[in-house]
């Protein structure tokens, strides 16, 4: 029998952007290790051949309001910037429905629930 080598793996980049309730709760999830590895899981569970995958939560949007403290001026959100490994040639790109299905899935005990904004 024909035996293959190693398969080369490449390193990837990607980053997500997810809007949450509020300022306070994006705070909440981005100091939480427990948010952070289901956002390692969700990209794991949506693209199988991904590996080493790290991820580095950080604000995105404006949390500024206004003085009687009732209005937003954007939406809070979340950045997740991506690294993580796989083989070379392998289709690396996200399905937006699917990927906020599945972070979804794993926020919910967690009391959590996002709206995925943009996948870059």
């Amino acid at each position: 029998p024909a035996t293959t080598g190693p398969t080369t793996k490449m390193t990837y980049t990607t980053s997500v952007t997810v809007t949450v309730d509020d300022c306070i709760t994006a705070g909440d999830m981005i100091s939480s290790t427990t948010v952070q590895k289901a956002f390692e899981k969700a990209l794991i569970n949506q693209m199988a051949t991904a590996t080493d995958v790290k991820v580095k939560l950080s604000k995105a949007g404006s949390c500024r309001r206004l003085n009687d403290g009732t209005r937003k001026l954007a939406s809070p959100s979340i950045k997740a910037d991506y690294t993580f490994k796989a083989p070379a040639g392998t289709t690396t790109s996200l399905n937006k429905n699917a990927y906020q299905t599945e972070l979804n899935r794993l926020l919910k005990e967690d009391g959590f629930s996002v709206t995925v904004t943009s996948l870059a």
